[in-house]
């Protein structure tokens, strides 16, 4: 087994590296997906075309087996206002609050076909979903424009159809549509930002709930009301492992 490491996310886009994490990476399964993990929640080395392999969070506690995590939000350990370098390479905690890192999700999501699903958490506990049919993300090169976005299903409604097609945006590098501002800086976090967005899962985290456009925020659920918690996992369509 790999030993426990405690590094800084961003240091390499080929691998996500473990802050203050108390698990251990599992052996080099060197799986292209998390799907031949099964149901077990742990942290996987997982291998797909084009990159290095890499740790990453599997889930199947959530939404059935086979999940992988490529952003979680559960306190405000982690600053997710962070560069366009810091969101391609990726950052944060693989136990707790991360950003698996653009260039990954493009490798993953256009290696196979995928889905994804984001699971959301409000101050009263209540949870809710948003599930996305097909989804995969563009290169560097295109800016990891969030090309492909499918049939959607969940309780939570859809606020994700407003990006799709739009280039990801953080502070540092604009390609939303709002001629006169940022809108990474105006709601403090990448994302695919259009004019600027329904959503907002890469915000400022409160501790406590409240109406403010720069937290996290599902807008067809609550509005900018800001989230306890929320998790995006994506998962192959297929079952080749």
């Amino acid at each position: 087994m790999l030993d426990t490491c405690k590094m800084n996310l961003s240091s390499s886009p080929a691998a996500l590296m473990i802050m203050d994490s108390k698990r251990e990476i599992q052996a080099k399964v060197y799986e292209s997906s998390c799907i031949s993990i099964g149901n077990s929640s742990d942290i996987f080395e997982i291998k797909v075309p084009g990159i290095e392999p890499f740790p990453v969070p599997c889930d199947g506690r959530i939404a059935g087996p086979g999940w992988t995590v490529i952003q979680r939000r559960v306190d405000n350990a982690v600053d997710f206002n962070r560069s366009w370098q810091e969101y391609r390479d990726g950052f944060g905690d693989l136990d707790g609050n991360l950003f698996i890192g653009l260039e990954k999700i493009y490798r993953m999501t256009n290696s196979r076909p995928h889905e994804l699903y984001i699971h959301l958490e409000n101050f009263n506990d209540t949870t809710r979903f948003a599930r996305y049919n097909n989804f995969s993300i563009g290169s560097e090169e295109d800016a990891y424009q969030l090309k492909v976005l499918g049939r959607f299903s969940g309780d939570a409604g859809d606020s994700l159809k407003f990006e799709r097609g739009m280039k990801f945006t953080t502070f540092d590098r604009d390609n939303d549509k709002q001629s006169f501002d940022n809108c990474a800086r105006e709601r403090s976090g990448g994302w695919w930002y259009n004019q600027c967005s329904r959503a907002n899962l890469n915000g400022i985290y409160l501790k406590y709930e409240e109406d403010k456009w720069d937290g996290i925020w599902w807008w067809s659920w609550q509005e900018s009301i800001t989230l306890k918690s929320v998790q995006m996992l994506i998962r192959p369509t297929t079952n080749r492992k």
